[in-house]
């Protein structure tokens, strides 16, 4: 027998409002069922500096994006579609390249900024009626019963739903509190960002190089900037990390082969760890993982 529904219950319960959970909340919100969501951190506030992490969104996440109303609430101004990529391997004079009109697409991708992303999403979650978002409050502990899970939350409240879902990220507190276990395999190594802008213009080309001390690819942004992604050995990364923005500049244009001249740091460097994560069973009674809280690759 299922609970009477009261202000505290509800149908979905996400823990996580990031990009996975909250275009998850979206995805439900159209299915007549209640739906809430807890995040402690709300997007910061949107600024004109660009953003250090970018994705790169293939046609099938735009669409999805589309449905949910988030991808029209983004500005235009700052999405760069992605119309070649040339891909430069490890061996000499290995080269591979491909373009958007080869392959009979508009674009390969689109590069976003993850905080426009983010405040576009919840600016749409905003607008769903049937969904709650839950601000400011931590979870602390939870309960499962035989027809619900029980949410106790920092600030003194508890909430009650059908089915937790946890998109609270790699180091997932549902996960933990669930029980579930997760096998992390560290790389080693560290994701290093930063953005630029460019002497040459891009014509919207990704670039890759598969060097001896890791991978680095050039994305580009809109006008003449791009982001580069750099996946180094640790102590690579560091020292990147540790070169003034001059020498940075310098660094990464020699290592990208000066394909867009001289460059100029737009944005400080900041570095991800990179690691597997893998979660042997992402479902349990009145639980459910999804994104990184589920698999890290």
């Amino acid at each position: 027998m299922l609970p009477s529904p009261s202000s505290d219950f509800f149908d979905v319960l996400v823990i996580g409002a990031g990009l996975v959970g909250a275009s998850f909340a979206l995805a439900l919100r159209d299915g007549g069922l209640r739906v809430g969501v807890v995040e402690p951190s709300p997007p910061a506030p949107r600024t004109d500096a660009w953003d250090s992490r970018i994705y790169a969104l293939n046609p099938a996440s735009i669409g999805f994006l589309q449905s949910l109303g988030a991808w029209s609430a983004l500005d235009a101004a700052r999405i760069q579609p992605v119309g070649r990529m040339e891909i430069h391997g490890d061996a000499r004079d290995s080269r591979l390249s491909f373009s958007a009109y080869e392959t009979g697409v508009a674009a390969l991708a689109h590069i976003v900024e993850s905080g426009r992303l983010q405040q576009a999403l919840w600016q749409t979650l905003a607008a769903a009626s049937n969904v709650e978002v839950i601000t400011a409050a931590r979870c602390v502990t939870t309960q499962f019963e035989p027809d619900e899970a029980v949410l106790s939350l920092d600030d003194g409240r508890t909430l009650r739903a059908s089915l937790l879902v946890g998109a609270d990220g790699a180091n997932s507190w549902l996960r933990r509190a669930a029980h579930l276990r997760a096998d992390a395999q560290p790389y080693e190594s560290l994701g290093v960002v930063a953005n630029f802008e460019c002497e040459r213009a891009h014509d919207g080309a990704a670039f890759q190089w598969f060097r001896a001390d890791g991978v680095l690819a050039y994305l580009p942004l809109p006008d003449a900037r791009m982001s580069m992604v750099w996946s180094t050995p640790q102590a690579h990364g560091r020292e990147l990390l540790d070169l003034s923005p001059e020498r940075l500049a310098a660094r990464v244009a020699e290592a990208g082969q000066h394909v867009l001249g001289e460059l100029r740091v737009i944005t400080p460097p900041q570095a991800f760890p990179l690691q597997k994560l893998r979660v042997p069973n992402i479902v349990a009674p009145r639980v459910a993982l999804i994104g990184d809280a589920a698999h890290v690759v």
